[in-house]
């Protein structure tokens, strides 16, 4: 069995020139929403192949249908490898595949050892994720969330909001 073979992918990360212009996007085509908005991302660690980067970005979430959704909007990424990886080409684009893991650590290490190495790891409060270089196999990275309650909690608020949900203020900031 390959990494994650018997896991759900939890979302879809798209990368956007703009997280309102991409809202409005999918909540009139996909009638998606609401999205929770979380502006610019500060991270109390982020590291690209061990050393330090900067990877500067906001991220919005939100249901279309039972799909998550992430729209992430990148304002600046160095060194230029990580940018490389960070941006799929002409926006918007597919940017990873994100799976929520309780064994986060192995996840990672069958990735890598089947040839998908990380190439930006990133920590703020209980959130930790690593970004897989899988571009040449699938098209986008694999991202591998640690699970926390943060995660759980903050997933079940956006469900919440998206049932029954009546249109009205589709980008919401998230506390």
């Amino acid at each position: 069995m390959g990494p994650l073979q018997s896991r759900a992918a939890h979302h879809i990360s798209y990368a956007v020139p703009s997280i309102e212009q991409a809202v409005h996007r999918w909540t009139s085509v996909m009638h998606a929403g609401p999205f929770f908005y979380f502006e610019r991302i500060v991270f109390d660690e982020s590291t690209h192949h061990g050393k330090p980067c900067v990877f500067d970005h906001s991220a919005a979430f939100g249901y279309a249908g039972s799909a998550v959704i992430e729209l992430q909007q990148i304002h600046a990424s160095s060194p230029p490898s990580l940018t490389e990886r960070l941006f799929p080409g002409e926006l918007p684009a597919i940017n990873h595949l994100a799976f929520i893991s309780a064994q986060a650590d192995q996840d990672s290490e069958e990735l890598a050892a089947a040839g998908y190495p990380v190439f930006l790891h990133a920590k703020f409060g209980p959130v930790e994720i690593r970004l897989h270089d899988t571009r040449a196999a699938l098209g986008q990275a694999t991202e591998i969330l640690r699970q926390c309650e943060f995660l759980e909690s903050f997933f079940r608020e956006v469900m919440g909001a998206a049932r029954g949900w009546d249109g009205s203020s589709p980008l919401r900031p998230w506390q």
